[in-house]
C-alpha cells in the first residue's frame, strides 16, 4: 500500500471514529430520529453530487435483482444498512459513552460471519474453522468484559442501570443490522460499482425516515451552533465524504486492506472520547476492545492460528 493510500486509510478511520463523537454531541439536542433523517439527507446530497460528477449510472429501479425489484432491494438495504443501525446508535449514545459505542460497533464483522455461515454464503476458503470459531468466542467474551465492567452491571443489582444496559444492547443490535445490510448489498448489487449500494442506502433511507421525522421528531428547541456543526460534520464528512474515500480505497488497494479500518476506527474513537469529550476510559473497556478486535481478526481470517501438521 502506497503512502497516499495509507494516509487515506488513517483519514477514514479518523473520520468514522469522530462520527461517534458527533453523534454524542448532536443527539441530545436533535433527538435520535431527526438525527437519522438529517444524516441520510446530507449523505444523500453529497453522494448524489459526487455520482453526477463522475457520471455514475444507477441500475433502473424497475429492474429485478436477487428475485425482487431493484427499488425493494434499495429499501431493504436502506432499512438495515442505515435507518435501523443509525437510530439504535443514536439512542444508545444517549445512555453510554461514545467510546463504548465505537467498540461495540466493531462487532459487526462477527455478526456478518455468523449470518454468512447460516445462509451458506461462505466459500470453501471461508469455512468455519477452529480459528474462526475461536474468534467468535473471543468476541463474545470481549462484549461480556466490556458490559460486565460497566457501571450498569453494578447498578442493575441495585435496581438501576437498565437504560445503560439498553444502550449496550442497542449498539449490538446496530452491529447486527449493519451485517444484514452488508449481506443485502452483496446479494442485490453484485457486479455494480461500489458507490451504487451507498447511494441506494442513503436515498432509500431518506425516503423511509423523512416522513416520520417530519411528523414526530422536531426538536423542542433550536439546536445550538455546536450541535448544528456536529450534524453537518456527521452527514457531509462522516457519511458522504467517508464513503467516497472508502470506495476509492476499495478500488485501489482491495477489500482486505480497506477493511483494516475496522481495527483503527475504535482506537481513534477512544482518543476523541477521552481527550475531547472527557469520557472515562476504564480498564474493562480496553480489555473488551482488545478481545473484540482479536476475535474479529480471527473470524475474518486477517490472523490465522497455526495449523498443526498431521
Amino acid at each position: 500500500m502506497g503512502l497516499s493510500n495509507l494516509l487515506l486509510l488513517f483519514a477514514l478511520s479518523a473520520i468514522w471514529g469522530a462520527s461517534f463523537m458527533f453523534i454524542k454531541i448532536a443527539v441530545v439536542e436533535v433527538g435520535p430520529l431527526m438525527l437519522v433523517a438529517l444524516r441520510v439527507a446530507l449523505g444523500t446530497a453529497g453522494l448524489v453530487v459526487f455520482a453526477m460528477a463522475t457520471g455514475l449510472r444507477f441500475p433502473p429501479l424497475t429492474g429485478v435483482t436477487s428475485g425482487r425489484p431493484v427499488w425493494a432491494s434499495c429499501l431493504l438495504l436502506a432499512f438495515f444498512g442505515a435507518v435501523l443501525p443509525y437510530f439504535l446508535i443514536n439512542w444508545g449514545e444517549l445512555h453510554i459513552t461514545s467510546g463504548a459505542a465505537a467498540i461495540l460497533n466493531a462487532t459487526s464483522p462477527l455478526f456478518s460471519a455468523v449470518f454468512s455461515y447460516k445462509l451458506g454464503l461462505w466459500g470453501k476458503e471461508e469455512e468455519l474453522t477452529g480459528g474462526r470459531a475461536a474468534g467468535l468466542a473471543l468476541g463474545v467474551v470481549g462484549v461480556a468484559v466490556l458490559v460486565g465492567g460497566s457501571e450498569s452491571a453494578q447498578l442493575i443489582g441495585e435496581g438501576g442501570g437498565l437504560l445503560e444496559l439498553g444502550g449496550y444492547l442497542a449498539l449490538l443490535g446496530a452491529s447486527a443490522s449493519y451485517a444484514v445490510g452488508a449481506l443485502s448489498a452483496r446479494l442485490a448489487f453484485a457486479g455494480q460499482p461500489p458507490l451504487v449500494p451507498a447511494l441506494a442506502q442513503n436515498i432509500g433511507g431518506l425516503l423511509l425516515v423523512a416522513p416520520f421525522a417530519a411528523l414526530l421528531a422536531w426538536p423542542s428547541a433550536i439546536p445550538s451552533p455546536l450541535a448544528v456543526g456536529a450534524v453537518l460534520a456527521l452527514g457531509l464528512v462522516g457519511t458522504a465524504f467517508a464513503y467516497i474515500i472508502y470506495y476509492y480505497l476499495l478500488g485501489k488497494v482491495g477489500a482486505t486492506r480497506t477493511l483494516s479500518v475496522t481495527y483503527l476506527l475504535p482506537l481513534t474513537a477512544l482518543v476523541y472520547s477521552a481527550l475531547l469529550l472527557k469520557e472515562p476510559l476504564p480498564l474493562s473497556m480496553l480489555a473488551g476492545l482488545a478481545l473484540i478486535l482479536a476475535g474479529v481478526a480471527l473470524t475474518t481470517g486477517t490472523v490465522r492460528l497455526p495449523v498443526r501438521a498431521r
